[in-house]
């Protein structure tokens, strides 16, 4: 039997969301993690005796944090924390506690509710924060904007890190066939669906629709959504100019955007200099005309040395293999 403060229980949880519009606060990726814990903590209640007995923070891995360091430049243009359930713990004011930065995956937020919930029990903890957040979109917008932020900090303390967690996840059979980031993947699924019901893809993308429609309207009329635009199944589910195939049978309203609209800029820029790629060896004007320049053979060894380098990365992050193994 358990003692009554040895049984886990949910005391309180919280959402916070920087929407970019005229409310916008460009709040960094510590600073929207911190404010969605200090919320919660608020939220309870009883404030000040939980922060007096918060012993454990895990916080989930950010999507910089989750591929490895030698391309991680090109998803924190304005830096990153070395260390940042740290940089979140010190923002809390919490001090003396056990930090954790869980493994990378879309499973670690109930996996470590399971997990603090078994340390509750041993009596290994008395109360546990967990957390997590990102700040993409503020990130996209300075970018656009072209305003220039510090988000890199240095950090000094101790933390338990699961690593990203790569292992196991590049698979060589799949990679034959370019099926590596989760856009190549999951169509597979959605086509074995798909023959199980008989359906054509006409048909089978009009099921989506109604499936997505009816997530579309509860993020409506959610607080805490990024967006609420409304959409009718029809117009998800239907192939248009506006609704392109990103990966039969996934439309555009039906995936996630992040990820392509951030990889092409970057791949705009050599060295980390954009207006060496765009002023020195090319003239590009959109949905024109790119025009190279004899100035693209002029380069020395050295420089042809970085562009290899850069060139091999990139080519990782734009198939989605932030390992590559030779087999």
């Amino acid at each position: 039997m358990l003692a009554l403060d040895q049984r886990p229980v949910l005391l309180s949880a919280a959402q916070l969301v920087d929407r970019l519009d005229d409310g916008w606060r460009a709040l960094d990726p510590t600073q929207i993690v911190a404010e969605a814990v200090e919320k919660a903590i608020a939220g309870s209640g009883k404030a000040e005796g939980l922060r007096k007995i918060i012993d454990h923070v895990t916080l989930t891995r950010t999507f910089v944090d989750s591929v490895p360091e030698k391309i991680r430049y090109h998803f924190a243009p304005f830096g990153y924390s070395d260390g940042l359930p740290i940089s979140v713990a010190e923002h809390l004011g919490l001090s003396g506690v056990t930090l954790q930065y869980a493994q990378a995956g879309g499973q670690s937020p109930q996996e470590h509710v399971a997990k603090l919930a078994e340390a509750v029990v041993r009596g290994e903890c008395r109360a546990a924060v967990l957390c997590g957040g990102e700040a993409i979109g503020t990130m996209r917008r300075h970018q656009r904007s072209g305003t220039n932020v510090d988000w890199s900090e240095k950090t000094s303390g101790d933390f338990i890190d699961d690593g990203i967690g790569l292992d196991g996840m590049f698979m060589p059979y799949l990679a034959r066939h370019k099926a590596l980031a989760p856009t190549d993947i999951y169509p597979l699924f959605e086509h074995a669906k798909r023959h199980q019901l008989g359906e054509d893809r006409v048909a089978y993308r009009l099921r989506l629709g109604r499936l997505l429609a009816r997530l579309a309207e509860v993020a409506q009329a959610n607080p805490n959504s990024m967006f609420t635009m409304s959409a009718s199944a029809d117009e998800i589910g239907a192939e248009s100019a506006a609704n392109r195939v990103i990966a039969d049978p996934h439309l555009k309203s039906m995936v996630a955007k992040d990820g392509l609209s951030f990889v092409v800029p970057r791949f705009q820029t050599i060295a980390g200099r954009k207006s060496l790629a765009d002023s020195h060896f090319y003239e590009f004007e959109f949905g024109k005309h790119l025009t190279m320049k004899d100035s693209v053979l002029a380069f020395s060894e050295d420089t042809i040395a970085v562009m290899e380098g850069e060139a091999t990365a990139r080519w990782s992050l734009l198939e989605g293999a932030f390992e590559i193994k030779n087999t």
